[in-house]
């Protein structure tokens, strides 16, 4: 029995699993871009955190929700909770620098926040679209070897 098939799929595999984790990437870049300009399009406020609302996600993980007290450049008080959940649970009275943007300043946020999920998915990307450039690469030698 002959396996002439066998580098075709393995190509087909790479080229697949590459394509994948160059979107999983670009999409974790995306969300970090947008998250910058959010943050450089918004106004910065000193706020203090008065409640962590915590919840579990659908794999059961624990995320903190802090909700922060702030005043705008305006002078209107608020009281908001954090558009970006974290792992890390602010002690209640801690002093945080929040951005908001002037429109609509109850979607506000911890400046330095919401950046994890963002590297994470960047980092796993990356690694699928190596790992699927070497299984191209390695397909592409079988069939040039004539295997």
């Amino acid at each position: 029995m002959e396996d002439a098939l066998t580098p075709r799929i393995a190509a087909g595999f790479g080229l697949f699993t590459t394509v994948v984790g160059g979107l999983l990437a670009a999409w974790g870049i995306s969300g970090l871009r947008r998250l910058r300009r959010k943050q450089s399009a918004g106004r910065i406020a000193t706020g203090v955190v008065v409640e962590n609302m915590i919840t579990t996600d659908f794999e059961n993980s624990r995320l903190v929700h802090p909700i922060v007290e702030f005043s705008t450049l305006e002078g209107r008080r608020l009281r908001v909770q954090c558009v970006w959940s974290t792992q890390v649970k602010f002690p209640v009275g801690t002093t945080v620098q929040v951005y908001y943007d002037s429109a609509c300043p109850e979607k506000a946020g911890i400046v330095g926040e919401g950046r994890t999920g963002a590297f994470l998915l960047i980092g796993f990307g990356a690694t699928v679209f190596v790992f699927g450039l070497l299984w191209l690469a390695t397909a592409m030698v079988a069939t040039a070897v004539g295997r």
